[in-house]
């Protein structure tokens, strides 16, 4: 076995992750990094990148194992930073820094520690109730982790957002030319089959005040397992 290989064995085993997470948090396939851990396969540039990018990684220590594994002035995974606040089905509609309210805040679930892929990130947790987006993998129970970063850019993707303050986990697609926003069901993992169930008009001032996007979903807790987009 390669010795970067053993080094990034080292790294799976710090992150406290699963292979098959490890593998989905730099969008490398399973069997491929199966190879690397198990065979000894040396990893290609793209998976050093993605490794040294997403966690932190010393580039040196990953090709060399001479210096520090993490990067000078980064907090090494074993600390514990703060809780990830997991939001009630009912919220105020503020800005992000609102969400910490007491009478928002369900409770506050796994450390950054443990998605150590999300670090850096306004991260916040919502549990998704229901089977209308098990097309996408995320079923009834899972929390679904955002990004709650205000500057996003609306893109067609899954979100976290309160309509009429009630808060929903859906496939969201936005018509820029109409101002319209719709929102669809996904109980089949064919996006063509998805379910139309709302369409929002933002040049309606109502429907505006009503409709509030939180953020893009970027994991999601399964069975102790992460889950990533």
């Amino acid at each position: 076995m390669s010795e970067i290989s053993l080094r990034i064995k080292e790294i799976v085993n710090f992150s406290g992750l699963s292979d098959r997470a490890f593998a989905q948090s730099i969008n490398l396939a399973q069997t491929t990094f199966t190879n690397i851990l198990l065979k000894g396969t040396e990893p290609k540039s793209d998976v050093l990148r993605a490794i040294i990018e997403v966690y932190k990684v010393d580039a040196k220590w990953l090709l060399t194992g001479e210096g520090d594994m993490f990067e000078t002035g980064e907090k090494k995974l074993s600390e514990s930073p703060a809780k990830i606040p997991l939001l009630r089905q009912t919220v105020s509609c503020g800005p992000g820094d609102e969400w910490q309210d007491s009478d928002t805040v369900e409770q506050y679930v796994e450390p950054l520690s443990a998605l150590p892929s999300l670090r850096g990130r306004k991260v916040y947790a919502f549990r998704a109730r229901g089977t209308s987006m098990v097309g996408a993998g995320i079923m009834d129970g899972d929390i679904v982790l955002f990004d709650g970063d205000r500057s996003q850019d609306p893109l067609d993707d899954i979100y976290v957002f309160a309509l009429e303050q009630r808060v929903y986990c859906k496939l969201v697609k936005y018509d820029q030319l109409s101002g319209r926003v719709r929102i669809y069901s996904m109980h089949s993992g064919d996006i063509k089959e998805a379910e139309l169930v709302r369409e929002i008009d933002l040049n309606d001032p109502a429907q505006l005040e009503a409709f509030h996007p939180f953020g893009r979903v970027l994991a999601w807790m399964h069975e102790n397992r992460i889950m990533y987009r």
